[in-house]
């Protein structure tokens, strides 16, 4: 994703851009609520990734057997098609409430 940062001198508040969707995605902060800001994104995208490799667990991995096949050393592909589909779904599922949680804030106010 494309970050923008953009700084505003006359208090030294922050605002953070994404040329994903050409919009902001904070409003102005100070340096420290900028950081706290970032690091909950990364704490969010870890444990997202987290989630990822113990629901699609083993899809990806290799076996540490060697296979000939067609004249060539190869190595079995772990496949886990049941988890990629429930993981896709548990997105899916996660997406919805987000947004409807957004929607539901932004009627309110």
């Amino acid at each position: 994703m494309g970050r923008l940062l953009k700084h505003r001198e006359k208090d030294n508040k922050w605002r953070l851009w994404t040329t994903i969707s050409d919009g902001w995605l904070t409003d102005w902060l100070t340096e420290e609520e900028m950081k706290e800001y970032i690091v909950f994104e990364y704490e969010m995208d870890h444990k997202l990734r987290v989630i990822d490799l113990c629901m699609k667990f083993p899809d990806g991995y290799y076996d540490t057997t060697m296979h000939i096949k067609d004249g060539r050393p190869r190595q079995k592909r772990f496949r886990n098609t049941d988890g990629i589909k429930a993981f896709g779904e548990w997105q899916d599922q996660r997406s919805r409430v987000t947004t409807m949680t957004k929607l539901t804030k932004n009627l309110k106010s």
